[in-house]
């Protein structure tokens, strides 16, 4: 019986250190990634419109998403308003990304 104990102790241990490995790769990713600039077209621009629940009660929200076509790959990106609102479609820009996540469009 102990000897079962001891072995779930270390299997136990190994998830927590795997999730810890997990979590540093993605923090990693997120922030210091490798970061691709390329041309870019402005396909299509949309918002989404959700009403969130909470204590305080429900509000509306929004989300801007602009539409790339990177080289032949089509991204989406969600973005703040102002941006949203300081592009145009059929526009060719240079973007730059990291990861999925939009940094910055020249």
């Amino acid at each position: 019986m102990y000897f079962d104990g001891q072995i779930l102790k270390y299997v136990f241990l190994v998830l927590c250190a795997l999730s810890a490995i997990g979590i540093c790769v993605a923090v990693y990713r997120y922030f210091w990634g490798k970061t691709v600039s390329c041309r870019a077209t402005l396909l299509d621009k949309y918002e989404t419109h959700y009403q969130s629940v909470g204590r305080t009660g429900g509000h509306m929200s929004a989300q801007y998403v602009l539409v790339f076509d990177l080289e032949g790959k089509i991204k989406k990106f969600t973005v703040s308003v102002w941006l949203y609102d300081s592009v145009q479609k059929g526009e060719t820009c240079r973007i730059t990304c990291r990861n999925g996540r939009l940094i910055s469009i020249d």
